[in-house]
């Protein structure tokens, strides 16, 4: 019943982790259904930058939630 934020990022960047080209999402951001509803489904993003990459081998997933 809980709803991942990822799958309002589009499919193309939807991925937090490259295992030699290999992309993969292997970490998510689990909302409740109500909490689901708060998701500002434009503002959820996973960067894949130069920075996140010196910082960890995973992306970031960030969603912004209106309350």
């Amino acid at each position: 019943a809980f709803i991942d934020a990822a799958s309002f990022v589009a499919e193309a960047d939807r991925w937090t982790f490259d295992f030699m080209g290999m992309r993969e999402l292997i970490d998510h951001q689990m909302a409740s259904p109500k909490m689901a509803e708060r998701i500002d489904t434009t503002a959820v993003v996973i960067p894949h930058t130069a920075d996140v990459g010196q910082a960890s081998d995973h992306a970031p997933m960030m969603a912004t939630y209106r309350f």
